[in-house]
């Protein structure tokens, strides 16, 4: 339990000359908690097939609601995308080794997507522009967060999955 109000942190070291050397230091904000008041609901734009989804023309479908149901039009959506390479592995098929032809990329990639706003209806797409990373099976996570029109809360969401050029 703590006061609300701002604080500063500090973490530190005590050497054997009995000096406090400072390792980091941040400042916090304690405040009342409050209740989401967004609703966000993010979507592939195509379905997942039993394994990965092909990157091309994928998209995200957002659907940004107020807390009781009505459509958060016009408010803005921030997202950002994170490719890591990823070799094809099963659950169902752990004793199983797959060729991936494009097993040879190591590139990771991390991009903000930009800001784009709802539309009436409370929906936007995020246009992921996959086509112009290297071809590669990667672990694709897409983080996308839904703002209050007035104001800077917002609520947030991730979306992952394998994506792979393979037939």
């Amino acid at each position: 339990s703590a006061l609300t109000g701002p604080y500063s942190l500090s973490l530190q070291i005590i050497g054997t000359d009995k000096q406090a050397t400072v390792l980091a230091e941040t400042r916090i904000r304690v405040e009342e908690f409050q209740p989401d008041r967004l609703n966000l609901n993010v979507s592939w734009s195509k379905p997942s097939a039993i394994g990965w989804i092909k990157p091309e023309n994928l998209s995200v479908d957002v659907n940004l609601r107020n807390l009781y149901g009505s459509a958060a039009a016009e408010h803005k959506i921030k997202s950002q995308l994170k490719l890591r390479p990823n070799s094809i592995t099963f659950k169902d098929f752990s004793g199983y080794n797959f060729f991936d032809p494009f097993a040879s990329s190591k590139s990771s990639f991390d991009q903000s997507l930009g800001e784009i706003y709802t539309d009436s209806q409370g929906q936007a797409k995020i246009s992921l522009e996959l086509e112009k990373f290297e071809p590669a099976s990667y672990s694709l996570t897409a983080l996308i967060e839904g703002f209050e029109k007035n104001g800077g809360r917002s609520v947030a969401t991730t979306l992952s999955t394998l994506i792979s050029p393979n037939d």
